[in-house]
């Protein structure tokens, strides 16, 4: 299996849950944003992850073309600024997560789950 296969699928299953669980469980989702976003630590652990996982795709994965292959390279940059923006400016973290879980929640499972399908649609159908 190729490594953009692999990636679509994984990403792909990962936004497609996410998107799924922010409609059905929101109030859960909601809460655990609200916690995550109201401790530092719990911030920089979050940003930890992002950033070595957007590192793993950034230096493995440079593949700009449009396609999924260019959507997971995108990602993987997407998770190195997100994991900066969360080192860097925690309190604005805090602000956007309460303004996005009142208001945005709904934008967020649709967009994750648009993703999802279609990633992980490429990386099961992909022929070479």
């Amino acid at each position: 299996m190729e490594f953009s296969e692999f990636l679509a699928k994984l990403l792909g299953l990962y936004f497609g849950i996410f998107g799924v669980l922010c409609i059905f469980r929101n109030h859960q989702i909601q809460t655990m944003a609200k916690d995550l976003s109201s401790s530092k630590s719990a911030l920089a652990v979050s940003a930890e992850f992002s950033l070595v996982f957007g590192l793993v795709i950034a230096i493995d994965h440079t593949i700009w073309e449009y396609s999924f292959r260019g959507l997971i390279t995108l990602i993987g940059y997407l998770l190195i600024l997100r994991a900066i923006i969360r080192f860097a400016f925690p309190e604005e973290v805090k602000k956007f997560f309460s303004k996005i879980t009142e208001q945005g929640w709904w934008l967020i499972a649709i967009v994750c789950i648009v993703i999802g399908a279609f990633l992980t649609y490429s990386g099961m159908m992909v022929m070479e």
